[in-house]
């Protein structure tokens, strides 16, 4: 493992942890029963959606010196997609935007964390 991989898990991890605490900052700002339609609205997508991720980490790994910026580029796509439809899904419960907005700047920061760990371990892999 060289340093550009070491600090990448790092970032990674600070990242996952930023995002955790910006959600349950969010999380907080909900009344029970809110917390309750949030569990229920988001449990199919908490359930499926890293399947994709999996995935889409696995080719990166498995051909990071054969790809361009596609995979990367539709990993983005994928994560912007399904980050608007769970937002789309929280307005239509009627949810304080407080809550809305925390939950999408939670998702943004993880999104971001695993784009810079997989650029760089994708450079660290082609160089």
């Amino acid at each position: 493992m060289n340093d550009l991989e070491l600090i990448a898990i790092l970032v990674l991890l600070g990242t996952i942890f930023a995002s955790r605490f910006v959600s349950d900052r969010g999380l907080a700002t909900l009344l029970p029963e809110e917390k309750l339609r949030v569990a229920d609205a988001l449990a199919a997508e908490r359930r499926y959606s890293w399947l994709v991720v999996i995935a889409l980490v696995c080719v990166w790994f498995a051909f990071a010196d054969r790809l361009s910026g596609s995979t990367l580029l539709a990993f983005g796509l994928y994560s912007l997609g399904a980050l608007a439809y769970s937002v789309a899904k929280l307005r239509r419960l009627g949810l304080p935007r407080t809550y809305v907005r925390y939950y999408s700047a939670g998702r943004l920061i993880q999104l971001c964390g695993l784009v810079l760990y997989l650029v760089a371990i994708g450079r660290g892999r082609v160089s």
